[in-house]
């Protein structure tokens, strides 16, 4: 009879621990369960105030650019009767307010620093006009190689994608030495066709032969492809003040010193030292067989694209 009782002891034990342990295993997963959820709707709340403040920043971006049109040009009256228009030398705070503006129209890229709501943000613009116009007829192989040796790629890389951008280009199916056409693309794993037609996006270069991830996008210290072509712009002419410090690299070889990138940059090229800088930009656009044009200073700069990152 004791034997008995001891049995039936133990298995109410046995049941009694295996219905804590089912307990703790619902309550772990039902905190965990919990847990996600909130993580969940916290990065949905993050998410939506970024959006939001974007495009805010971008809206601000625009509707400052739109102000400043024309603000310090005023008219003079000259002796024949004629008018000229000049532009009045701010003050020295009304500067620092116009500087993030002037940095936006100038187009190279530079982040503008501003806050909505109590978030910060960094907004910039990019002038289309101030790329290498990938479709144009002046950018041939000669070009093509030289961009991508000044970027640090050896010269069996620089041929094959030179060659490769052309082929795609193209509109005939006949490929040059290290080109590529539908032969080489139908034999990829995930196989396409050659466009052999203009580029209509600057991400098809990922679909051409050689164009890697890191090419493309860009490492730590070399621009990548999409900082330095442009499938917008339709003239072989680049707007010197809207010409990146990246696209100066690729172009010209030298690249700028660290003071001298993104707003640094901006400043010499709008305060005394610009008409040098444009002029130097000139010179080596000269020996690539691209054009130049000035553009307006503080004019209408094209506000091709603007991106937002807002930050934590």
């Amino acid at each position: 009879m004791l034997r008995q009782r001891s049995s039936q002891s133990g298995a109410a034990l046995i049941l009694v621990l295996w219905t804590f342990a089912v307990l703790s295993a619902l309550a772990a997963e039902f905190a965990r369960a919990m847990r996600e959820e909130a993580q969940s709707a916290l990065n949905f709340k993050q998410e939506t105030l970024a959006h939001y403040v974007a495009v805010a920043a971008i809206n601000e971006a625009l509707l400052a650019l739109q102000a400043y049109n024309g603000e310090l040009e005023v008219d003079s009256q000259e002796p024949d009767g004629g008018v000229t228009r000049t532009t009045e030398a701010p003050d020295e705070e009304e500067a620092q307010r116009l500087q993030p503006i002037r940095t936006l129209l100038q187009g190279t890229g530079a982040w503008v620093e501003g806050s909505f709501g109590g978030t910060p943000y960094e907004v910039r613009a990019i002038d289309e006009s101030g790329k290498v116009p990938l479709n144009a007829p002046q950018v041939e192989e000669q070009l093509l190689q030289r961009i991508l040796l000044n970027l640090g790629y050896d010269e069996d890389v620089a041929a094959t994608v030179s060659d490769s951008i052309l082929d795609w280009r193209d509109e005939d199916d006949l490929h040059r030495t290290k080109g590529a056409e539908d032969d080489y693309y139908e034999d990829l794993e995930r196989p396409y066709q050659s466009k052999d037609a203009p580029f209509s996006t600057i991400e098809e270069l990922l679909l051409v032969r050689g164009v890697t991830e890191e090419m493309f996008h860009g490492t730590h210290g070399t621009p990548g492809l999409k900082d330095v072509f442009s499938a917008v712009a339709r003239t072989r002419h680049l707007t010197l003040r809207s010409i990146s410090p990246e696209v100066e690299y690729a172009l010209c070889g030298t690249a700028p010193d660290e003071d001298e990138t993104g707003s640094g940059m901006n400043e010499r090229r709008l305060g005394a030292g610009q008409a040098e800088a444009e002029e130097d930009l000139a010179t080596c656009l000269a020996t690539t067989g691209l054009g130049s044009r000035r553009g307006e200073r503080g004019g209408n700069a094209a506000l091709s694209t603007a991106t937002v990152v807002p930050k934590p």
